[in-house]
């Protein structure tokens, strides 16, 4: 029965509290998606279209973070979910939230709300709208972010405030979510880029360290989308800090920070084309030079360079090259040991807090080292020596105000975090004291406030903490604000595997207890990390995580004290209700990453420290521990393997009657049934055992019995029971599977039970799922002899099969998937309907594209019965069962128009997929095998317009028209016109990434492709595909371009030397020479990536060899190649290639190497066709080439290298002479020396 629904606007317009009265309803809503959820849409849009039509300024009373709920309310409700329910809202309001400067707009008008009485910046906040953006951008099409991106850039003043420090905050946010994908036209707009980099270069000069950090995060990401800007701007930033160092005025500390930071951010671009052996070496020199010249100070202005200098080798050292970590890995321990071994003279607290900064920051860099060189154990020694200074010298301060002991813990921090990394080769090393240290971190954490910025005051307070009355729940756990102040720790999470997915990103924000911040630790931007959580969170962490590796290292009588203490601190926190029940989940997940340790590296455990881990494990229960069923049959399963590879047999035979005992005595059914769960995990490790059976029949109980949790339970443990052990008959497996048909037949059971606790239990683990699991691995073990059962049993599998196919839940029909793929695997088809399950991924295809297409698409798909919800997870596994299918040579999934346009679809929306790539490929190498079909839908779909094609496709799905003939979805796009709107932006082709791997296709296929009649037949498709080469190799995306210039020079060695059957006299190519000559040109053009010049020069190479152009310098083709030879040839410190200049370093001398390797391409032509003219012209340039070739294989190892032997014995062959003036016996040397062994 539905509850009387009152309107959002009359609650507000009778409300003297209109901000709370906007919170109780965006509660109600939120937890009760499914109530009046119509009313809930209607609300909703009109609520947020009064704020962007009418432009009031009536959201200055909501200001919250309740607000970004709203807003996030909004993309799940109408976005996600719902809009099958009232489309007409939907599209009204995705109208207006498809223009770029619409959404920019709310968003500003909401963070002037929000902002307008702050005076610190909350990280939950930021991390609020962060999950809006992420849940709404990928519904705005290129072109509106494109526009939001121009708006930000062109009104700085407006965006960027100097007096509102937290509006720039939240708009920095929304740029590093745009900045992921940066939008096309963007990459194109050079007036653009130039502004983006300016502003954001001044923002991170800001006063405001947390500007500072996010500002340079966000200009991170932009450089790593323009790498070419690196150089110039590393180079530019590392002057302007020299002359700062060098004036003896006050140095600008914030600025310089912001400089140092992000000149060691921007060299870790993984691009080595753009980030070069000396570009990290002239940062380098520059940092060691500064710190030589100034000695380990406390001094105002020595100090704050010597942390700069630090932070720049932190960057620097993530230069993964062995040679440049050897020549500075000495001066760098001689910089830490004069650091760390010292002692320490202070005469006030400001010396001793600038010696614990310098302390911090070299170790920072000293992480940097470490991630980057080969870890050895003399190393390891070395560093741990230092680690244990450290230690005793934080052990000798005693301080008592907060930024001190702030300082320490940070301190304490770091050094735990280069403990793990020398872990591997020390954990036996470890002391006990800093294992007690870091057990206390956990198991008895400090309440502190989680400081969520530096210049800012503490976040969490206690009078604004959510009071909740404690159940002693684990969900309670993950969703209080105030399990941070408690110190949970990050890897305490979600772990059950059956529970249902969530559906949208602020879900998972629900559950996650710890917000992250930028701001506590700068130095993830540069190690390129995830956002670390507040400070005392990541103690915690580090505690946790080096407890959990030392302690089974550790001798039996110091793992007895540490275990008594953790369970002394357990006890001691038993008063404290919602802290008790942080401590028991922060001990119950180190017990489990502890246990596993102890299963990795086979270890053994004596039955009294086993019974004590036990002991320990039990007193960690939860009244729902049902979400926990998998962690806790995991620890248990490994203390009794642990224990049994000590000797001792009668430990885990005592567990299991205990348990079984337990299970007859305790009448609570989650008690119930995790006693049973830790007997199946003990049973699933043990090799032989008597029990099984009489733990089999104990699950069949629990499978027949109605009650939700204890049917649920019989379920997992059954899964469980058969994942390593198939010790049953088929007749056992049978009436198991009689009992689930029964059960999924029946009102007793499952989501459709009467009962409403049933009926909600079931949708939070639905059993029907579970089954499939089930289902499916019986299957793997019948195998082919279920085929010789009777047509009863047979029967009962198909009417299982069937039945979780036709499953009202869209979870269940995902997963019986996996059953499907296990009966083809078996060529069981019998059992199951391939047009049926095909019916299945359809359905999840179709609403996976809706979900995730640009809004102003969704008036194409507009439908009344609308779709399920589809996950992430379904939407691989319906990949995963196609591409399955293709591997088995279901070739009938191929000839299925509707699904190839429903994946084509969901390919232009996922370009990166792995999945929907693999099955593409195996779909046109099906097609191209037979005809040049498959030729033509490739290239029609590199210009299509997307919107014209989800048309086509929406307009077939809805009429149920699958197009049988070979009239490709493409053509029919003819005569589609209705329903699309005339908005240029719905007119968009599909992004670099899809037509990147198009041209992939092709390249494969023209490989492929070795009859001469098919090759013949497509050379009528030249022209079309010489002009998808042109489009790719004009735009400013580099692989791209990389793609494009490979394909070409297939379509060169697969067509060169097709006769033309209009002219027996002439090639098919060199009718369509011009084009392929302003295909390639425009590369040298402007400046180019390296890799992109040297395909640029391999096809001008192919070009020439082929005789597609005159040997003349005259010709521009020809020309370049000319240039570049004499370019390589004056041994310059660089050289310039067209429009682009390279510096000789190690990574550039590839476009010197693909040079030679052009020029090697026409010797060889030249002597394998016996071209005389061609071998005419190259013998002009031999003079140069042979020296240079002899002196490249002197150096050189790789596929360049062959090609020039291959040209130097081509040379030999044509003239010895040549070669003999040069150095003969040098090449042969050199030859016999890379041949012999």
């Amino acid at each position: 029965m539905h509850q009387e629904y009152t309107p959002l606007s009359e609650l507000l317009t009778a409300s003297n509290d209109k901000r709370t009265s906007l919170i109780d309803w965006i509660t109600v809503s939120i937890s009760s998606k499914s109530l009046n959820a119509g009313h809930v849409i209607d609300d909703t849009v009109k609520f947020i279209r009064d704020l962007v039509v009418t432009n009031h300024g009536e959201a200055l009373q909501y200001e919250s973070k309740t607000i970004i709920y709203q807003l996030a309310n909004l993309s799940v409700l109408c976005l996600k979910q719902l809009y099958q329910e009232k489309p007409g809202k939907v599209y009204d309001f995705a109208s207006i939230l498809a223009i770029g400067s619409n959404y920019l707009f709310l968003f500003h008008n909401f963070v002037a709300s929000l902002t307008s009485s702050k005076d610190s910046i909350e990280i939950e906040e930021n991390d609020r709208f962060n999950v809006f953006h992420n849940q709404v951008l990928p519904f705005l099409t290129e072109s509106a972010r494109t526009s939001i991106i121009t708006k930000i850039f062109g009104s700085t003043e407006k965006f960027f405030p100097i007096d509102k420090p937290n509006q720039v905050h939240i708009t920095l946010g929304l740029l590093s979510v745009l900045f992921k994908e940066l939008p096309g036209f963007v990459l194109s707009d050079k007036a653009l880029i130039k502004k983006i980099q300016s502003t954001l270069l001044e923002v991170s000069s800001s006063e405001s360290q947390i500007l500072r950090i996010t500002s340079v995060h966000c200009l991170q990401i932009f450089f790593y989308n323009v790498p070419y800007q690196i150089t110039n701007v590393v180079d530019e930033l590392l002057e302007r800090l020299s002359t700062q160092f060098q004036s003896g005025s006050h140095l600008n500390c914030a600025a310089n920070h912001g400089t140092a930071l992000m000149i060691a951010s921007i060299i870790t671009c993984p691009d080595p084309d753009f980030v070069n052996y000396d570009l990290v070496m002239r940062v380098t020199v520059f940092a060691i030079g500064t710190l030589k010249n100034n000695t380990i100070s406390t001094k105002h202005g020595v100090f704050e360079k010597e942390l700069l200098c630090w932070i720049l080798l932190t960057g620097a050292l993530c230069l993964r090259d062995t040679e440049y970590i050897k020549i500075h890995s000495s001066q760098l321990f001689v910089f830490w040991r004069n650091i760390f071994t010292h002692s320490v003279v202070y005469h006030n607290e400001e010396e001793l807090a600038h010696n614990i900064e310098i302390r911090n920051h070299s170790l920072s860099c000293l992480i940097s080292f470490l991630r980057s060189c080969v870890l050895t154990e003399e190393l390891a020694k070395q560093v741990f020596y230092l680690m244990t200074k450290c230690l005793n010298f934080k052990h000798s301060i005693s301080v008592d105000s907060d930024i001190m002991k702030e300082l320490l813990v940070r301190y304490e921090h770091r050094i735990y975090q280069v403990f793990l990394l020398i872990c591997p080769l020390v954990h036996k090393d470890v002391t006990t004291s800093a294992l007690l240290q870091a057990l206390k971190n956990f198991s008895n954490p400090s309440n502190r406030a989680a400081s969520s910025c530096f210049n800012t005051g503490d976040f969490y307070k206690m009078k604004d903490l959510i009071e909740v009355p404690t159940d002693d729940r684990f969900c309670d756990v993950l969703i209080r604000n105030d399990s941070v102040y408690h110190g949970v720790s990050t890897f305490v999470k979600p772990v059950s595997l059956f529970s249902s997915p969530k559906s949208c990103l602020l879900e998972e924000v629900l559950l996650k207890p710890v917000t992250v911040s930028r701001t506590f630790d700068f130095n993830h931007i540069i190690l390129d990390l995830p956002p670390p959580p507040p400070l005392s969170v990541s103690l915690v962490d580090v505690s946790l995580e080096l407890f959990s590796l030392c302690f089974p290292f550790t001798n039996p009588s110091v793992q007895r004290s540490l275990l008594e203490t953790l369970n002394s601190n357990l006890l001691t926190n038993s008063h404290i209700p919602h802290k008790f029940a942080v401590v028991k989940a922060n001990i119950l997940f180190a017990l489990f990453l502890t246990l596993e340790e102890v299963k990795r590296s086979k270890l053994r455990l004596s039955s009294s420290l086993g019974e004590l881990i036990i002991t320990i494990l039990d007193e960690c229960c939860f009244v729902d521990d049902d979400n926990l069923f998998e962690l806790k049959g995991k620890c248990f399963s490994n203390v009794c393997a642990a224990v049994q590879r000590s000797g001792d047999d009668n430990f885990t035979k005592t567990l299991i009657n205990v348990s079984i005992q337990r299970i007859v005595e305790d009448p609570e059914p989650v008690s119930r049934g995790l006693n049973l769960f830790v007997i199946s995990s003990v049973l699933n490790e043990e090799s032989s055992n008597n029990e099984f059976l009489l733990v089999l029949d104990v699950i069949q109980k629990f499978i027949q019995d109605p009650h939700p949790i204890i049917n649920v339970s019989g379920l997992k443990c059954l899964h469980v029971l058969l994942e390593k052990r198939h010790l049953f008959d088929i007749s056992t497996g049978v009436e198991l599977l009689q009992i689930m048909c029964r059960n999924m037949f029946s009102n007793e059971f499952g989501p459709f039970s009467p009962g409403s606790f049933g009926n909600i239990y079931s949708h939070k683990f639905n059993p029907h799922a579970i089954m499939c699991v089930i289902v499916s691995v019986m299957i793997q073990m019948f195998g082919p002899d279920i085929l010789l059962q009777r047509i009863s049993t047979k029967k009962i599998v198909t009417d299982v099969v069937y039945a979780l196919q036709l499953s009202a839940f869209s979870e269940v029909q995902t997963a019986s998937l996996k059953i499907l793929q296990t009966l083809s695997l078996f060529k069981l088809d019998e059992f199951f309907s391939l047009k049926l399950s095909l019916n299945v991924v359809k359905s999840k295809l179709t609403s996976m594209l809706k979900q995730n297409i640009s809004v102003q698409y969704l008036v194409l798909c507009a439908d009344s019965d609308g779709g399920s919800w589809c996950t992430t997870d379904a939407f691989n596994v319906c990949l995963q069962f196609l591409c399955e299918l293709g591997k088995l040579q279901k070739s009938e999934i191929y000839l299925d128009k509707q699904l190839n346009q429903l994946l084509w679809g969901c390919f232009f929306v996922f370009p990166k997929s792995r999945l929907l790539r693999s099955y593409l490929y195996g779909w046109f190498e099906s097609e191209a095998l037979v005809s040049s079909r498959a030729f033509r839908i490739v290239i029609k779909m590199f210009n299509i317009s997307f919107g014209k094609y989800l048309g086509v496709l929406f307009k077939n799905e809805k009429l149920g028209i699958a197009v049988q003939s070979d009239v490709t979805l493409l053509e029919e796009e003819k005569g589609i016109n209705e329903g699309v709107p005339e908005d240029n932006t719905v007119s968009e082709n599909i992004g670099s990434y899809a037509r990147q791997f198009l041209l992939e296709l092709l390249s494969f296929g023209v490989n492929s492709v070795s009859c001469e009649s098919r090759v013949t037949e497509l050379c009528s498709e030249i022209p079309e595909m010489i002009k998808l080469c042109y489009t790719c190799c004009s735009s400013d995306v580099p692989w791209l371009q990389i793609s494009a210039l490979k394909y070409m020079k297939c379509m060169l060695r697969s067509f060169g030397e097709i006769v033309d059957p209009d002219d027996p006299s002439a090639f098919v190519m060199e009718q369509f020479s011009p084009i392929f000559c302003g295909a390639v040109l425009p590369i040298f053009s402007r400046a180019s990536y390296p890799k992109v010049v040297c395909e640029a020069i391999d096809v001008c190479a192919e070009i020439v060899s082929y005789g597609l152009v005159p040997f003349s310098v005259n010709n521009r083709v020809v020309k370049m190649l000319v240039e570049s030879l004499l370019e390589i040839a004056s041994s310059k410190s660089e050289i310039k290639i067209g429009a682009s200049t390279f510096q000789l370093t190690t990574r550039q001398q590839e476009v010197k190497h693909s040079i030679l390797r052009g020029w090697g391409t026409l010797q060889c032509k030249s002597f394998q066709s016996k071209n005389e003219e061609l071998e005419e012209f190259v013998k002009e340039y031999l003079n140069v080439l042979v020296p240079l070739w002899i002196i490249t294989i002197r150096e050189l190892h790789s596929p360049v290298w062959l090609k020039i032997v291959d040209s130097l014995c081509a040379v030999q062959s044509q003239d010895p002479s040549i070669i003999n003036n040069f150095d003969l016996e040098g090449f042969v040397f050199v030859m016999f020396g890379e041949i012999l062994p």
